[in-house]
Parts: C-alpha cells; structure tokens; sequence
C-alpha cells in the first residue's frame, strides 16, 4: 500500500535537511537541448513517479502514465521537481542528472518527441 508515499513531501530539519539545487536549466539550446520523451523522460516519470501517480490511485489525483497526462500538469510537475517536493520525503529522490534532464525537458516546451 502507497499510503504514506504519495502525501505531502516533509523535509527532515537539522542536519538531515534535504538540499534542493536552485535554478533552472537554460534554455538558449532549445529545442536542441530537449530530451525524448519517449526514450528519456518517460523511463524517468515510470520510475520516479508511476508508483504513485497511476489510474486507480486514490492517494493522487495526479496521473502521469502517458505524455497527454503529464502534458495536463507540467506547471505542477516542473514547481514540484523545481522545489524538491517529488518525489516525496521518504521516497527515493531523483538522482541530479535525471532532475536535471526532467526540469530541461520542461524549460525546452516539454516536446512529445
């Protein structure tokens, strides 16, 4: 059960604190720069994301299973990535170059390519 994964990301005070990188990528390469989605950000989203945000969860009203989906909250995904509040406190948290390519993908229009 996803219970406690898919609330609201709490960020451990102290020492533990989570250091959230600021900035977002340039976008002086775009299109150029913008990964596929399918090859690229797709594996990202399934593995960082599908856990929680799937048809059927009751926990998340967000679903971001096909480019459609996720295309209808990228604001909401990019401030969430952006801020480090996905994937939640607890959660494996994505690793620098995936955030990185997820948050260029975004700034580059997030193309269906």
């Amino acid at each position: 059960m996803l219970t406690t994964a898919c609330g609201p990301a709490v960020k451990p005070a102290g020492d533990d604190a989570v250091v959230c990188p600021s900035g977002l990528p340039d976008d002086s390469g775009c299109p150029l720069s913008a990964a596929s989605y399918k090859d690229e950000i797709q594996p990202i989203v399934d593995a960082y994301c599908g856990g929680c945000h799937y048809a059927g969860n009751r926990n998340s009203s967000q679903v971001l299973e096909t480019y459609d989906e996720l295309h209808q909250s990228l604001s909401l995904v990019e401030k969430q990535v952006y801020h480090c509040e996905m994937p939640p406190s607890g959660e494996t948290p994505l690793p620098a170059p995936d955030r990185t390519k997820l948050l260029q993908w975004l700034v580059c229009g997030a193309p269906n390519n």
